[in-house]
C-alpha cells in the first residue's frame, strides 16, 4: 500500500466490505471508504465496465 494513498472496501453485496473498513479505521486508517453497493451494484448497470476473459483490459 501506497502511504497517504486513499483506500477502499468491497466485497458481494457490502457486509463484508463493512468489517474490513472496520478493521481499517481500528488499525489507524479513518480514512477507509466502503462502496456500499459493492460488486451486486455494480455490475446491475451495463453501462459500467466489467473485465472478462483471461486477460483484463489495462
Amino acid at each position: 500500500m501506497t502511504e497517504g494513498a486513499p483506500v477502499g472496501a468491497y466485497c458481494g453485496s457490502g457486509v463484508t466490505a463493512a468489517q474490513a473498513v472496520l478493521a481499517l479505521h481500528l488499525a489507524g486508517r479513518p480514512d477507509a471508504a466502503l462502496y456500499v453497493g459493492s460488486w451486486s451494484n455494480w455490475v446491475a448497470d451495463p453501462a459500467r465496465p466489467v473485465a472478462t476473459g483471461e486477460t483484463p483490459a489495462g
